[in-house]
């Protein structure tokens, strides 16, 4: 992987959690209210904001595979545990790590699911 395709991997990885972290730290108020529909509304919005950024990711690639799309789902993981333990485990939230791991970290389980999937639906569909 070179400089370029590090640093794309990096900026959509950084959109897909960043679009999330915003909606919740607006919604913030719902969660206390109706904790259900505030993780509901989270996690299509993390769904929503992975595909988004996986077709971004994905649009000039010319050719890529499941395998492909495998390892930049994980980097994404990688990059958004990164990003909620500065925000949310030893920010200002102060989440515990085994109940950051049942209420936020396994959602990210659908980002190399979303991002694989790109990768097989495009290996060899552009040549």
């Amino acid at each position: 992987m070179n400089a370029m395709q590090i640093r794309r991997v990096l900026v959509f990885g950084g959109l897909a959690w960043l679009i999330p972290f915003m909606v919740a730290t607006v919604a913030l108020p719902l969660q206390k209210v109706d904790r259900v529909f505030y993780e509901s509304i989270m996690q299509v919005v993390l769904a929503g904001s992975v595909v988004n950024s996986a077709v971004l990711y994905f649009h000039p690639v010319k050719k890529t595979s499941a395998l492909e799309g495998l390892k930049i789902g994980l980097a994404w993981i990688v990059l958004s545990v990164v990003l909620d333990v500065t925000t949310v485990i030893y920010g200002p939230a102060k989440l515990g790590w085994f109940t950051y791991l049942k209420e936020i970290g396994l959602v990210y389980l659908l980002i190399p699911m979303v991002t694989t999937g790109f990768g097989y639906v495009l290996d060899g569909k552009r040549e």
